[in-house]
């Protein structure tokens, strides 16, 4: 069946697990550490007039070597790292300015495995590209609510004034997040606050935005792995004021979406160019289904556990797809 090839950090859980389930349906698997380029494995590919070749050789003993023409498919799990300096917040503006061996180095490493495995494997997913592209939350709103999908009243500015009046035409039921989520840290999705309103003039330096506050019943997350869709009710004290469940008690079960539901975020990941993506979600008796935002990263696993969702065996069926 050929080998899935897992670009992640060798700790991350969700590869670990579609592993594991790749191995379970018959193929081989292989994690792909960006970071352990040089130390862990080397890089031999070649490009010329016989076509191109590509070998990563394992000098851990504990995997074969890899061939181009053994992998079946190539997941982009995460492919962005932090560079890790030490001391680097300590050091004045001057010494950040110049450019670290270290930082050369990283970034050689991770252009070249991307750069080399980028195209060379048909049943790829998700396109690094196209992944970034799909994140913007201003994009996905649009896309959206063009496909049917119900979106929250949105204001994305700068100016102070215009948050002023979107507050007050919101009835003071507004929330506020980031356009992306750091590599580092947990930012939640928050109220806006009357006191918030007071230091609001910093805003002209830095954008965000705005949305209606929605009440709901439940929160969705909905995993899209091709033209399937994983969803998962996720439900929070009503009495609570909840506008992030990452940081509540929940209670979370398998879900069923309605058909049109479930074929609007099938097309709406496909639109973008994707494969996987998990989509966030809030059901409420008088709106429905409202979209809040879709994460071709996102993680998945705290589903597939509580609410006994086969998403890794769904990744690991379609990377072993090698025609696709």
């Amino acid at each position: 069946m050929g080998t899935a090839v897992i670009v992640a950090h060798s700790d991350d859980l969700h590869a670990h697990a579609v592993k594991v389930a790749t191995e379970q349906l018959g193929g081989n698997a292989y994690i792909l550490d960006v970071q352990e380029f040089t130390s862990s494995y080397d890089l031999l590919a070649t490009v010329g007039k016989g076509g191109f070749d590509l070998q990563v050789l394992d000098r851990r003993g504990a995997a074969e070597s890899l061939q181009l023409a053994d992998i079946a498919g190539l997941w982009w799990r995460r492919t962005a790292y932090p560079i890790s300096i030490s001391n680097e917040r300590a050091k004045t503006s001057a010494e950040r300015s110049k450019t670290s061996p270290l930082s050369v180095a990283h970034t050689e490493r991770q252009v070249a495995i991307t750069g080399t495995l980028h195209g060379l494997v048909a049943n790829s997913f998700n396109d690094p590209g196209k992944s970034l592209l799909a994140a913007y939350k201003p994009a996905q709103l649009t896309r959206a609510q063009a496909l049917g999908l119900r979106v929250p009243e949105t204001l994305i500015t700068n100016d102070p004034v215009a948050v002023k009046n979107f507050h007050e035409r919101m009835g003071g039921e507004t929330i506020y997040k980031m356009f992306h989520s750091p590599r580092v840290g947990i930012y939640p999705t928050r109220r806006l606050r009357t006191e918030d309103l007071e230091s609001i003039d910093r805003l002209i330096t830095c954008p965000a935005i705005f949305q209606e506050r929605i009440r709901g019943e439940f929160d969705i997350r909905a995993t899209v792995v091709g033209d399937r869709v994983f969803a998962a009710r996720i439900i929070f004290d009503p009495l609570e004021d909840v506008t992030d469940t990452r940081f509540v008690e929940t209670e979370v079960t398998p879900w069923t979406l309605p058909a049109d539901v479930e074929e609007a975020l099938i097309q709406m990941v496909a639109d973008f160019g994707l494969v996987y993506s998990a989509v966030d979600m809030r059901y409420s008796d008088d709106l429905g289904y409202v979209f809040f935002e879709s994460n071709p990263e996102g993680q998945y696993l705290w589903l597939e556990i509580e609410a006994n969702l086969e998403i890794s065996h769904a990744i690991a069926s379609r990377l072993l797809r090698k025609n696709c």
